[in-house]
């Protein structure tokens, strides 16, 4: 496995640009559990959260009826273990923050 703290410093300037720009970190179910990127997942989700992060969301890129809603409960749960308290969803190109769903 990856030593994830020897990509920090890659991960903070990408971070610090999410922030700075008012973008959302999706958070892609298919990516964390089908390809089992969860603990990448977790290890940036602690690291935008320390530079100020607040902005969420969730998809599952999925192409297939069964990844629809993949594993989206374990994301929102996720979230409420780090404290986050809502989602980002965006409809016709506006932000629109709702609770998260647990």
């Amino acid at each position: 496995m990856l030593n994830l703290n020897n990509m920090k410093r890659s991960f903070l300037p990408i971070l610090d640009q999410v922030i700075k720009n008012k973008l959302a970190f999706e958070l892609n179910a298919k990516s964390a559990y089908l390809y089992d990127n969860l603990a990448l997942y977790e290890y940036v989700i602690d690291l935008y959260l320390s530079r100020g992060g607040t902005l969420f969301s969730v998809g599952s890129d999925g192409h297939y009826l069964e990844h629809f809603r993949f594993h989206f409960d374990d994301l929102f749960a996720l979230l409420k273990a780090k404290g986050v308290t809502e989602l980002a969803i965006y409809q016709k190109g506006k932000r629109i923050m709702v609770p998260l769903p647990v």
